[in-house]
């Protein structure tokens, strides 16, 4: 059975480095990354509450246990944890990993394109 939330492919990939994981930071990241047409897709954490202002459509999932809505963004994060460990063989040092994940997000955007990895 499908969810709503399911598609054949993960979109385009951003991941930045917070401090905190609040409110605040989560609405400023969406300003900066997203633009007001797109559609988002999160979890029901209060802390999303408002984004629907800032979003074409904020659709929120509440995780029941068993279930995955969100299952490209489950499939996002494990493989990244599965990258920085297979390529680096330990916990990357936290002043690099920003730029860990942003190696990772981009082989991840670029995954159909193989032959414009380089020339961009």
């Amino acid at each position: 059975m499908s969810t709503p939330a399911e598609k054949r492919s993960a979109g385009f990939v951003k991941m930045k480095l917070v401090r905190a994981f609040d409110g605040e930071t989560i609405r400023a990241f969406v300003k900066s990354y997203l633009e007001s047409g797109c559609t988002i897709q999160t979890d029901g954490l209060n802390i999303y509450v408002g984004l629907q202002s800032l979003v074409k459509e904020h659709q929120s999932f509440v995780v029941n246990k068993g279930a995955q809505p969100l299952g490209w963004a489950n499939a996002i994060i494990g493989n990244a944890k599965i990258f920085l460990l297979g390529t680096y063989h330990c916990r990357p040092d936290p002043k690099h990993l920003q730029a860990y994940l942003s190696e990772y997000c981009y082989r991840v955007n670029r995954r159909f394109w193989e032959n414009q990895l380089f020339p961009r």
